[in-house]
């Protein structure tokens, strides 16, 4: 054998050493390793083998040749001491979560809140003294949906009516920091006998914790706003619809309702959807006809429109009043008096009726059909007076009824818009023998 290592010296031929120093399980490559022991050869972490000195070949005088040394392939120890690392590093940490787990802990912060919505965001700020991955579970509260990442970061969106009046949402987050060290099977049998047993005698925590996570949530309700209404010509019963318009920031549902009569006694029917009805009364109606009262040709109620959260806007509906008006009938001429010395005629028109009860006025033109002088009071009573030329074609022999009778009109009003006109006929009273002016005598 030695020749053969001679031989293979002679030749040339290189021998790989295999021996390499490395020192800690996890910094072999580390520059702080101590110097090569004497007489061996240190190599880098990349594993490579070093060429040995070539020495002088020698010959052999006789004998058959023996064949050079083959080359042996390099080992890779760095892999070999990687890999039992990581087995070390691997039972380190089952030993230190089985035999001396600490509780897992989170710290929460609330972040923001979105001021529409009211979704707010946070992070649980989740630690664990023993290392290891943490696993969070939420109990979900009553008032609110919660959803935790990976990572701890958390949503909390509340559900509408705490998100509009605000309040808090508290919900249960159990974080767990043993689930990546748990074992399957009959080893996982053994090694969590072994962890309660350390648990017992105190060298182990829990590998949860349950805390109350509560946030505080701003009201985000904004109130809706009225932003018109349409509504018709009244019918001819003096019905009037129409339609409210509303919005809500939130897009919140909307409910309608208000007063059931209006400013002067009408029925006001509002729908939950903005529709409504208006019925005037009949005194409406009638004061709407009133030719000197133009302010009740309209009347009003209010609205309320509410986003069912506490927010509300009302709003003042003004509708027109349909005029309606009868007219006033009847009328007769009464206490008719003639003084036959000057001529004077005065009597009444009475019996006129209006079926509104209204106060009726009376009046006529100055002047009488034949000229004569009409003087009309507000009671219905009258005086005519002809004039001296009617008189004396009244005292003509064989006058006509034209020139014997006048006639003047009466017109009673009712102050809406509605009137009669009554036609009275007054005899005239013929002179005495004095001739009218202007005509001679015989």
């Amino acid at each position: 054998m030695t020749l053969g290592i001679g031989a293979a010296l002679a030749s040339g031929s290189s021998v790989a050493h295999a021996d390499t120093a490395h020192t800690g399980a996890q910094n072999a490559s580390s520059s702080n390793a101590g110097p090569a022991a004497p007489g061996r050869h240190t190599t880098a972490s990349s594993g490579r083998a070093t060429k040995g000195k070539p020495l002088n070949a020698i010959r052999l005088a006789d004998g058959p040749k023996v064949p050079a040394v083959a080359k042996q392939a390099p080992t890779d120890p760095p892999r070999r001491l990687n890999l039992a690392n990581e087995v070390l590093s691997w039972v380190h940490r089952e030993l230190r979560y089985t035999l001396f787990n600490r509780p897992p802990t989170i710290a929460p912060v609330q972040h923001s809140e979105d001021p529409v919505t009211g979704v707010i965001a946070g992070d649980l700020h989740g630690s664990s003294a023993s290392g290891g991955r943490l696993t969070y579970a939420v109990t979900q509260p009553d008032n609110a949906l919660v959803q935790v990442d990976p990572d701890g970061t958390f949503t909390v969106t509340p559900d509408a009516s705490t998100a509009h009046l605000g309040g808090t949402v508290s919900f249960n987050v159990t974080v767990d920091n043993g689930s990546g060290y748990r074992l399957p099977g009959l080893a996982g049998r053994i090694q969590s006998v072994i962890h309660s047993l350390a648990r017992r005698f105190g060298l182990s925590g829990a590998d949860t914790s349950t805390t109350v996570v509560t946030v505080d949530v701003a009201a985000t309700n904004k109130p809706p706003t009225i932003t018109g209404y349409t509504d018709g010509l009244p019918a001819g019963d003096g019905v009037v619809t129409g339609q409210i318009q509303a919005t809500d920031p939130n897009g919140d549902g909307l409910n309608f309702n208000g007063s059931t009569a209006s400013a002067l006694g009408g029925a006001v029917v509002i729908n939950s959807d903005g529709s409504f009805t208006y019925t005037p009364t009949g005194e409406a109606r009638h004061a709407a006809a009133a030719i000197d009262a133009p302010g009740a040709t309209t009347d009003s109620f209010s609205v309320n429109v509410s986003d069912g959260y506490g927010g509300i806007a009302t709003e003042t509906i003004t509708v027109s009043v349909s005029p309606t008006n009868g007219n006033p009938t009847g009328g007769a001429v009464t206490g008719l008096q003639i003084d036959d010395t000057i001529g004077t005629v005065t009597g009444s028109v009475t019996g006129v009726t209006d079926p509104d009860l209204d106060t009726l006025r009376y009046s006529s033109t100055p002047t009488s059909v034949g000229g004569g002088f009409v003087d009309v009071y507000n009671d219905g009573s009258f005086t005519y007076n002809p004039t001296a030329d009617q008189r004396h074609l009244a005292a003509a022999l064989g006058a006509p009824f034209t020139s014997t009778h006048d006639s003047f009109t009466i017109s009673v009003s009712d102050g809406h818009g509605g009137s009669t006109a009554i036609t009275i006929v007054v005899p005239v009273v013929p002179e005495s023998d004095e001739p009218p002016t202007g005509v001679a005598a015989g």
